[in-house]
């Protein structure tokens, strides 16, 4: 890699300073690794921290949203930064660089952030490393099943692209739908569009079995046969894209979803076992028709209702 055709960043040191120090220089330059990320041959400089999304292991990692300028474009913009400290986790943030800039980088842009490069250097804590990456906007305010039905179904295809890819994240798929997916609003389709974040916790070598065909809405919720992948099946059972075939009764019998409309539909189609008792039975009945008629309050209200999304820093 020629030195002509290597990225610096300039960010300001006071926000990696986690304890007192002698007089620091206002910014560290950092360079970057490697040529992988485009553009290559950037100067990028951090103009102001406008907050610090996350803090971990007391500062030593940290996620910023900032204002940042560059020759490649006229006004400031706000990017996101992704700060080390340390060689434990200046290592950590190579291998999630790395992974952008192998294994994700087809999906930049589309699935997860625009990567602009990892950048290295040293700063009064020691080894620190800076991934540099697009803002693709906010967490959501709320379950993702709450989510009208478009972006429900695109946060699903992300997920089985990602899978595609070869890599998983290790979390609960429902937190993962969660926490590792930003949205934001986007003019020229006049949708949110979701994007995955957060490859600090991941299986770098995920090799899904999933073929899973075309997503279609309201089709009858899969079998784990049918997905063939337990973390990618608890997306589709997050999303809320399918219809449920069955309701589990306390009594452990499976009731059909389409019968669960009114008790006397209900008992018509399962035989409760003969030492249930009768108020058993009705708290049975109630618990299955409560569960139907939650699920379909939530379609109603949020099928075609507005996006939830945390509000947005200026």
């Amino acid at each position: 890699m020629s030195s002509d055709s290597i990225s610096t960043l300039e960010f300001p040191s006071a926000p990696l300073l986690l304890r007192h120090c002698p007089p620091q220089p206002p910014s560290y330059v950092l360079t970057a690794t490697t040529d992988a990320a485009a553009p290559s041959g950037m100067s990028y400089v951090v103009t102001s921290v406008v907050e610090c999304i996350t803090k971990r292991e007391n500062g030593m990692r940290q996620v910023f949203r900032v204002k940042l300028t560059s020759e490649a474009f006229q006004e400031p913009r706000h990017f996101i930064c992704k700060t080390a400290l340390g060689r434990q986790w200046y290592k950590s943030l190579a291998e999630e660089a790395m992974l952008y800039e192998r294994k994700l980088k087809p999906l930049w842009g589309k699935v997860v952030p625009h990567y602009y490069g990892f950048f290295s250097g040293e700063t009064y804590e020691g080894k620190t490393g800076i991934i540099l990456l697009e803002d693709c906007g906010q967490l959501a305010s709320d379950w993702l099943s709450r989510q009208p039905t478009y972006l429900r179904k695109s946060v699903l295809e992300a997920f089985i692209a990602l899978h595609r890819a070869g890599v998983s994240f290790q979390q609960d798929s429902t937190l993962a739908a969660q926490v590792n997916v930003v949205i934001q609003y986007d003019p020229a389709s006049a949708k949110y569009v979701p994007r995955l974040i957060d490859f600090s916790a991941v299986y770098p070598n995920h090799e899904c079995l999933s073929e899973y065909g075309d997503i279609v809405v309201g089709a009858p919720e899969p079998e784990p046969s049918e997905v063939m992948c337990p973390s990618l099946y608890g997306i589709f059972l997050a999303s809320a894209l399918f219809t449920p075939t069955h309701i589990r009764l306390r009594c452990g019998k499976d009731l059909p979803w389409e019968y669960a409309t009114d008790a006397e539909t209900l008992k018509a189609h399962i035989t409760f076992p003969d030492d249930m008792s009768e108020s058993d039975v009705e708290c049975d009945i109630a618990a299955a028709l409560r569960e139907r008629a939650q699920w379909d309050q939530e379609r109603e209200e949020c099928d075609d209702g507005p996006v939830r999304v945390s509000e947005e820093t200026s």
